[in-house]
């Protein structure tokens, strides 16, 4: 089995913005490579779809999502690319609304939404062949969801934990993990970073499969939006230089 680890590269996170600040605060900018598809169509990010920052929440939307200016008082009113969300506030434009769209039959919802565990982890689907780095979230409602990036707004695919078995160790290869399905499915093979965050992934997956709540439900039913250093320091990771 060949693994892939890669540090988690430190987060950075827009902070909600009020309807009152909306144009008059300077917003914090999500990372380009923290969001993998427009937060309001849900289109994928390629290299003709390109990124775009709304000035005044700090979204990342595609071009046909943010192709309106407003005059943002935080930029001595000067027109600034916003996104339609944005715009329709700023203008205070009756009677439409913007919706964010999601593809058929995905579940709506934020990768930061609140969680009992979340953290980027590699996957594997092929018995360590190949890795890609994912954000998972793990819910009260006994179930895991993926994301390809920790601001995406819906989940690429979701695991309901009951039924699965966590198996560790496997091949005695530090920090990975396995959930193994009872009918047959696919395993999926997951690597943590550390020790640490390898044991408490365990400890929650664990409960979880067997519809037992972790004690992080309790103690940790919080955003997933945290910084990398706060969750390496919780966890007992830390990055070194």
């Amino acid at each position: 089995m060949k693994l892939k680890l890669e540090s988690t590269t430190e987060l950075t996170y827009n902070m909600e913005v009020s309807e009152n600040d909306l144009g008059n605060v300077a917003p914090h900018w999500i990372k380009d490579d923290e969001v993998s598809v427009c937060q309001l169509c849900s289109k994928s990010f390629t290299a003709l779809k390109r990124r775009h920052h709304c000035r005044a929440c700090g979204r990342v939307v595609c071009r046909k999502c943010s192709s309106k200016k407003s005059n943002l008082a935080y930029d001595n009113n000067k027109p600034n690319r916003v996104c339609d969300k944005c715009f329709v506030i700023l203008k205070n434009v009756d009677g439409k609304v913007v919706d964010q769209k999601v593809p058929k039959g995905v579940k709506l919802m934020n990768a930061n939404d609140p969680s009992i565990l979340s953290r980027y982890l590699q996957k594997s689907m092929d018995r360590g062949k190949t890795w890609n780095k994912r954000w998972f979230v793990i819910t009260k409602e006994f179930a895991m969801y993926e994301f390809k990036a920790h601001h995406d707004i819906y989940a690429i695919a979701t695991l309901p934990l009951p039924g699965y078995q966590v198996i560790f160790p496997v091949d005695n290869i530090e920090n990975v993990f396995c959930l193994s399905h009872q009918q047959k499915l696919p395993p999926t093979y997951l690597q943590s970073e550390c020790t640490a965050s390898r044991d408490r992934w365990l400890n929650v997956l664990k409960k979880m499969v067997n519809l037992e709540l972790s004690e992080e439900s309790n103690r940790n039913s919080t955003h997933s939006s945290e910084s990398s250093g706060s969750q390496n320091a919780e966890d007992g990771c830390y990055k070194t230089s």
